[in-house]
């Protein structure tokens, strides 16, 4: 109690680095055994009722949760997983701006080697029917893209990307792992 006492008066990082762990805990309770497979029950599901693949079903029941199955009800049933977050993205969270979505509403700008750009023509038809854009707006979202891509290219050191790919794959193949127990057994 002493040590906990003191460590308020600390700045945050050293009050994160001598307070006590606690890792017999869960970080976030919330995450539970019967919660984990819940989102199992429900990636099967989008997948039976979309033209998604498994790993793009995951993807969403992973970043959305139970909201994942209400944005196949909304938006139907035949869009692609970027063409899914790019509306919620619109209707739900105000982006307006294609870098906004690439950079902060899914991770594209840095966690692909082309920036997203295999993905872009989806994407830029929800925004153009979504917004109600002309291909003149739709140009200047493009163009700002594209300057903000090189940018970002720019200020990457060399093989910080590379390494950013490949953190990107060991992170999807540990999800593909399944729990052995939990902490309570």
């Amino acid at each position: 109690q002493a040590v906990e006492h003191c460590l308020k008066h600390f700045p945050l990082e050293d009050r994160v680095k001598y307070a006590r762990s606690n890792t017999v805990a869960p970080l976030n309770p919330l995450v539970t055994a019967e919660a984990m497979s819940e989102n199992d029950e429900r990636k099967r599901r989008l997948h039976e009722l979309s033209i998604l693949d498994e790993a793009a079903c995951g993807r969403l029941v992973d970043r959305h949760g139970a909201e994942a199955e209400e944005m196949l009800i909304r938006y139907g049933r035949h869009l692609g997983e970027y063409q899914y977050e790019a509306l919620h993205a619109i209707d739900h969270t105000m982006c307006l701006r294609l870098v906004d979505f690439y950079r902060r509403r899914v991770p594209l700008m840095l966690a692909f080697k082309d920036h997203g750009a295999s993905v872009r023509p989806q994407v830029l038809d929800v925004f153009r029917s979504r917004l109600g854009l002309s291909d003149d707006e739709l140009k200047a979202l493009v163009n700002k893209a594209n300057g903000d891509r090189k940018n970002v290219d720019a200020n990457i050191p060399d093989g910080l990307l590379a390494e950013l790919v490949a953190f990107q794959k060991r992170v999807e193949s540990m999800a593909t792992v399944q729990p052995t127990a939990t902490l309570n057994s």
